[in-house]
């Protein structure tokens, strides 16, 4: 496994991006652990290069997934590749007319709250501790998802970057907390992880 640098294009010119590329199963398999992802719980597909999450409705029915590619480069936007939707890092799909999302295989009727995030990995940062948390896949739920959020009968805690679109997020919860320093949760010290824990679920 091995990390480069990538250059892409952007409004602002040219953007440097670490890309990781693994040459098996094996490697992929520790860079998520890397990345805080319990494999056995989420028990995702891999392949040497990819490993695709899947997405659920509340009645345990497979309904998307996100595959995501480390060895490609993030979106930026107004990089003139955006119809390439399938060659970007994070590809989400979701059936037409379903509703459903990552991490709602960890919601069972005793948890104190759902954590909602905005990715996977950041959803994955708190069910590796045995929390409740369900990645969004977006800032902007739509009407839609926060019903969806609504049937789970919990209170709901957004966890949100420091950022605009951490602004929006935080709309969708009954609490909010901001992950501090510039980072997202799947980057953030584990001393910010264990006031979560803390604080909501205790």
């Amino acid at each position: 496994m091995r990390v480069e640098e990538s250059e892409c294009r952007s409004k602002s010119g040219e953007v440097k991006q670490n890309i990781v590329i693994t040459n098996s199963v094996e490697e992929m398999r520790e860079h998520l652990i890397s990345r805080h992802v319990d494999l056995e719980l989420h028990k995702p597909s891999l392949t040497e290069r990819v490993a695709t999450f899947l997405m659920y409705n509340l009645s345990g029915e497979v309904v998307g997934y996100q595959r995501y590619t480390p060895s490609f480069p993030s979106a930026s936007p107004g990089d003139g590749r955006q119809s390439n939707v399938r060659d970007r890092r994070y590809y989400n799909y979701v059936s037409s007319g379903k509703i459903g999302s990552f991490g709602v295989e960890t919601f069972n009727l005793n948890v104190p709250c759902v954590f909602i995030t905005e990715g996977v990995f950041d959803a994955c940062r708190l069910t590796r501790r045995g929390l409740c948390a369900i990645a969004m896949l977006t800032n902007n739920p739509s009407s839609s998802m926060k019903n969806f959020l609504k049937l789970l009968g919990k209170p709901i805690v957004a966890v949100c970057d420091d950022d605009k679109a951490g602004m929006k997020l935080r709309n969708s919860g009954h609490y909010f907390e901001t992950v501090q320093d510039g980072k997202d949760l799947g980057e953030c010290s584990e001393e910010f992880v264990d006031y979560l824990v803390r604080k909501y679920c205790r």
